[in-house]
């Protein structure tokens, strides 16, 4: 296996995807716990999450930060939600994979991409019509803002007439 390479450097953006152990679907049941370990983390270390999604087996989320760094984030969310979730379901079972992916964000249309990525990821994996029905993501953020058109990411009626 390869040995990923790890940017510490604080200061950037960066598109982070982090897996359940053996891909269970644990995280919708407990969105909660993840929700509050991402809040816990955000007020341990300096950073703000500028979009994210939570689907069955895995999270997608936009983190920036000018002083902390990806690694020490990523860790101590996951650290967090696996002692919560634990306590919860009185579970030994490793909760996450031991890695994580990330990307550093490089420009103002890698950033919209990897928004519009996030946000469309629930429909994509065949649990939401349209973003608009996926609760648990910041897609609702982001349309109240104008950043989206209301019918954005919803199927295109078919402009052929059927005879």
């Amino acid at each position: 296996m390869s040995k990923l390479i790890r940017h510490f450097s604080s200061g950037q953006t960066w598109f982070v995807t982090v897996i359940t152990a053996k891909r269970l679907p644990v995280l919708l049941n407990n969105s909660d716990l993840l929700l509050r370990a991402l809040i816990r983390t955000e007020r341990k270390v300096s950073f703000t999450i500028l979009a994210w999604v939570i689907l069955p087996d895995h999270i997608h989320a936009l983190i920036s930060s000018d002083a902390a760094v990806i690694p020490n984030i990523v860790h101590r969310m996951k650290h967090s939600f696996t002692c919560q979730f634990k306590k919860r379901h009185r579970s030994k079972a490793p909760v996450w994979q031991n890695r994580y992916w990330d990307h550093m964000i490089r420009s103002d249309k890698d950033l919209k991409n990897h928004i519009d990525y996030i946000h469309y990821n629930p429909v994509r994996h065949g649990f939401a019509e349209s973003p608009q029905q996926w609760r648990l993501s910041t897609f609702g953020r982001y349309l109240k803002q104008g950043y989206y058109f209301p019918d954005w990411g919803q199927p295109t009626k078919s402009r052929l007439r059927v005879l």
